[in-house]
């Protein structure tokens, strides 16, 4: 992390409050207070690293989904109610546009 310049550091603890934030909803406001700035210093610093709080906040999701459907058991259900997905088939089409395949296939292709 010393090497990282500032805007390099706002997307790691962006992506760091995501990720222990998953479960709750996820909006710019509630990271810009976590990391102490406004909402318009954050997206603008995001912007720097040409990415956003919505492409961060869903880089966290795929990356959760997928280590959940790797190392658990759980359903595909389970894993879209924890990542606040209301709806399973929402969390289907996301899973689907994130890695081209659908979240059982990448289950079986990725089974130990």
């Amino acid at each position: 992390m010393r090497g990282l310049s500032s805007a390099q550091k706002t997307t790691a603890d962006a992506r760091q409050f995501l990720i222990q934030s998953v479960s709750n909803s996820l909006d710019i406001s509630g990271v810009a207070e976590t990391l102490h700035v406004s909402e318009r210093t954050l997206r603008r610093r995001l912007a720097a690293e040409s990415t956003s709080v919505r492409a961060t906040a869903e880089e966290v999701r795929d990356l959760l989904a997928r280590e959940y459907l790797t190392e658990t058991a759980l359903t595909v259900a389970e894993v879209a109610h924890l990542l606040s997905y209301s709806e399973t088939v929402n969390f289907r089409r996301a899973f689907v546009r994130w890695d081209s395949v659908t979240p059982s296939q990448y289950r079986l292709q990725h089974a130990v």
